[in-house]
């Protein structure tokens, strides 16, 4: 008996698959193409990336050399030219790596130099940019409480309680209980004894092994006593 030439079902999906690559190579190899420049392009802008990341830490690390110097002179015209040339260093770094590491540490920098000469409003404004720069770097409370500190010294408690509100509502940090007892001591400052102990409270609640518990606690009979 004559077979039948008719081809298989099986091979009749083979030759379909085979047209339909066939027909579609161009795609396929314009894919290739693309998911080829695709990696190329990612590699060459990781290197870019790498190199402006170490070209960067360089310059800082060497600002930082010089403010450490410019800490240990004593006031003098030498000092001020000095302090002029670290900021406009930290300048020129930050128009050029705006977003990497480096300009964390740059802000940080310009912060201490303000702090370290007594101008306060300028020092709160270099630590607060940091935090609304950099929000998730473990660097932002550390700047907040800077901010604070910087304006406790210029006797703005309400305003030293509101950045230190903000590391709670916006941050965890191992920094928290020391933050707690801060905020505790400056309602007591500002005459507000309910919320001082309120924070005190807290503190005992959330970081009942913390070191700061212990005078947290004193406060809060000292104040109790005096409510009394």
């Amino acid at each position: 008996m004559q077979q039948s030439s008719e081809p298989t079902a099986k091979q009749r999906i083979v030759e379909a698959f085979s047209r339909t690559v066939y027909s579609l190579r161009y795609v396929f190899a314009g894919l290739l193409t693309a998911l080829l420049l695709f990696v190329i392009v990612y590699l060459v802008a990781a290197e870019v990336r790498d190199r402006r990341a170490e070209r960067s830490s360089v310059i800082v690390e060497r600002i930082e050399d010089d403010f450490a110097l410019w800490v240990e002179q004593e006031e003098s015209a030498d000092r001020q030219t000095m302090q002029i040339d670290l900021l406009d260093r930290i300048d020129s770094l930050l128009a050029q790596y705006p977003r990497l590491y480096s300009a964390q540490r740059a802000l940080q920098l310009r912060g201490r130099i303000y702090y370290e000469t007594a101008a306060w409003d300028q020092a709160r404004a270099a630590f607060v940019e940091l935090a609304d720069r950099f929000p998730k770097s473990y660097l932002a409370p550390i700047a907040l409480v800077n901010a604070a500190t910087a304006m406790e010294e210029a006797g703005r408690y309400d305003v030293a309680i509101e950045l230190l509100l903000r590391i709670t509502e916006d941050f965890e940090t191992p920094e928290m209980p020391a933050v707690l007892f801060s905020l505790g001591r400056l309602n007591e400052t500002v005459g507000k004894p309910d919320a001082a102990v309120r924070f005190y409270e807290r503190l005992l609640d959330e970081y009942p092994s913390s070191g700061w518990t212990s005078p947290a606690q004193s406060r809060i009979i000292l104040l109790k006593i005096d409510r009394s």
